[in-house]
């Protein structure tokens, strides 16, 4: 039987571009606020309006790249609100092309600007009173995918606690399982869950997904995501199951196209992608006749009875 594949056209492409500019960002982002020496960057709205003004200065400059972004943003992080208007920083930017040598000087400048260099101490959360844990408590039919290639753990504690995990590979892959996409029946046991978002790869980059079918059923729905063949005929992988990818591309998915894509899933639930916002916020889409339906709900809810998905 021929293996099912998503079509990804010229529209698909399109939409996807667009994505990769803010996907360049939230990475960016990340990389910083994994620095332990600097303090924490402030979250929800009032870090997007700090993010906002610091990526319209990148932009001017042209330092939107893998490499540049993350060194710039952290460069306006560690300096502080006034360190783009210093004299000596000025004379640093008006000098020429932002190279990595410039680069260099002005995080070395930043650094002296820096006032506090405590260590940050990581903050511990309580998974078990999360959202997600309490719709595993519920009974929900709860999946979980994750990426071998991030961390091949969850795979293994799966197994050990004799929860059902399925590759997504198909069979001309599966010399590469270990380091591809799986999917979790999380329901099983809410010890899965737990220790899912108490990774600190999974707990941001784990998409949940809420189906009563059958397995098989749903794995093969998923590998037909997986695989794609583009408008020129050419087959590829698509990272659907990454955060960061999803959000984008469900929102932008002509309506035609959702019914094929939910298939016998009622519920995806994904993470939010923006690291100013992962630990607070999910995004729930469910298919509503012909239509998109994209709640934003809380993490940690307030209600900690509210269990409803």
């Amino acid at each position: 039987m021929e293996k099912k594949h998503w079509y990804l056209n010229a529209q698909d492409q399109e939409n996807l571009q667009r994505g990769r500019e803010q996907t360049l960002i939230w990475n960016a982002l990340r990389t910083v606020m994994a620095i332990q020496d600097i303090p924490p960057i402030l979250l929800g709205e009032e870090g997007e309006r700090w993010l906002e003004s610091i990526i319209t200065l990148a932009q001017h400059y042209k330092v939107m790249d893998d490499y540049r972004l993350p060194i710039w943003i952290e460069i306006s992080h560690r300096g502080g609100e006034l360190f783009w208007q210093l004299d000596d920083v000025l004379e640093v930017l008006h000098t020429g092309e932002m190279d990595s040598v410039r680069l260099n000087t002005l995080l070395q400048m930043a650094k002296l600007e820096q006032l506090n260099t405590a260590k940050q101490t990581p903050t511990v959360l309580d998974v078990t009173r999360s959202a997600i844990y309490r719709w595993c408590e519920a009974g929900l039919p709860l999946w979980a995918i994750i990426d071998g290639a991030l961390d091949a753990a969850p795979q293994g504690f799966a197994s050990g606690l004799g929860v059902a995990h399925h590759s997504l590979f198909n069979a001309a892959d599966r010399a590469l399982e270990s380091h591809g996409p799986w999917l979790i029946a999380a329901w099983g046991k809410p010890r899965m869950v737990q220790y899912l978002l108490s990774r600190p790869n999974y707990a941001i980059n784990t998409l949940w997904l809420i189906a009563d079918g059958d397995a098989n059923d749903i794995v093969t729905h998923l590998q037909g995501l997986l695989y794609v063949k583009q408008h020129d005929d050419q087959n590829s992988r698509f990272r659907f199951h990454d955060p960061r990818v999803f959000s984008h591309w469900l929102n932008t998915l002509a309506p035609l196209r959702l019914t094929d894509f939910f298939g016998p899933i009622q519920r995806w639930i994904s993470p939010d992608p923006n690291p100013l916002w992962s630990d607070q916020r999910l995004h729930r889409y469910s298919l509503i006749g012909d239509a998109l339906e994209h709640q934003t709900l809380m993490m940690y809810p307030q209600d900690n009875k509210e269990v409803t998905a």
